[in-house]
């Protein structure tokens, strides 16, 4: 996390503590290799433009199935 007091802080969770999370409501945009994969937390504004039209389907199917895809 970086803060505009303390700089950057890696400091890693310490069991009685809890590790740099910063809550807030962040715009972000990320340009990345086609051959990586990236995991994030939040709700995503542009499936459609991300995923490939087999990827958007199987969301879509995702959203109400009743078991796991196979």
């Amino acid at each position: 996390m970086y803060s505009d007091f303390q700089g950057w802080q890696n400091n890693q969770f310490t069991s009685r503590g809890e590790f740099a999370l910063t809550f807030g409501n962040f715009k972000v945009q990320m340009t990345v290799p086609a051959d990586h994969v990236i995991g994030a937390t939040g709700e995503c504004q542009n499936l459609p433009a991300v995923l490939t039209p087999a990827q958007f389907t199987r969301w879509q199917q995702a959203q109400t199935a009743k078991e796991p895809w196979k």
